[in-house]
């Protein structure tokens, strides 16, 4: 049943996201707007798996939105955004081992909760963690590499999950929470960073017709 009802919901949220113009993702913080363009890329709509294809299960837990091109490709981020929690992921094992160490400390601050991150033109202007300020030591991870601070990731989690989450374990199943997340980082040069707001408020919004 739980099955059924994730697979339905993913597949609204597609429905609801291909179809809009704007989604807007309201929690604690205030309003996040993604504006989206004509032609959009992807993750997987998909319901069947092929034959001899590599997948995540999370791909399956998700409706994802993606700026792989270039930045801004697909969407765009304005606003305030409070998570919940973090996670991240490196491509390369030398990405790992510098920045590793800091990424989980942030994931255990975030855990204090206070957590935002704010956006304008799809880059990150602002953000805090567990009540600090940690802009700067983002710009120590991004500035000159890959896509900076740019969103690479609009995507609506559509799994309840029962009970509390460990935000403590850097998890990807955590992003499939029904809400939202945004995500920063290819993870060759910068880490790909994953803010997840459980149970945020989502609304679309159409294109004016003239």
């Amino acid at each position: 049943m739980y099955k059924r009802q994730t697979l339905a919901r993913r597949t609204q949220y597609y429905d609801s996201l291909l179809s809009c113009q704007d989604a807007q993702v309201v929690t604690s913080a205030g309003v996040l707007t993604c504006r989206f363009r004509d032609e959009i890329e992807v993750a997987n709509t998909d319901l069947d798996l092929t034959p001899g294809w590599l997948y995540s299960i999370a791909e399956f837990l998700e409706s994802s939105i993606v700026n792989l091109e270039a930045d801004r490709s697909s969407f765009s981020l304005s606003g305030d955004f409070g998570f919940d929690g973090l996670i991240h992921l490196c491509n390369k094992e030398a990405l790992r081992s510098r920045v590793g160490p800091v990424l989980d400390e942030l994931v255990a601050l975030s855990m204090r909760g206070n957590n935002v991150v704010t956006f304008l033109d799809n880059h990150i202007q602002r953000l805090i963690v567990g009540g600090q300020d940690q802009t700067a030591l983002l710009r120590e991870l991004t500035v000159g590499k890959e896509r900076e601070s740019s969103a690479t990731e609009f995507a609506l989690g559509c799994v309840e999950f029962p009970g509390t989450q460990d935000w403590s374990i850097n998890c990807v199943m955590h992003e499939s929470s029904n809400g939202a997340h945004v995500g920063i980082g290819m993870g060759r040069e910068v880490p790909h960073i994953d803010f997840i707001s459980k149970g945020a408020e989502l609304g679309f919004l159409s294109a004016p017709t003239s």
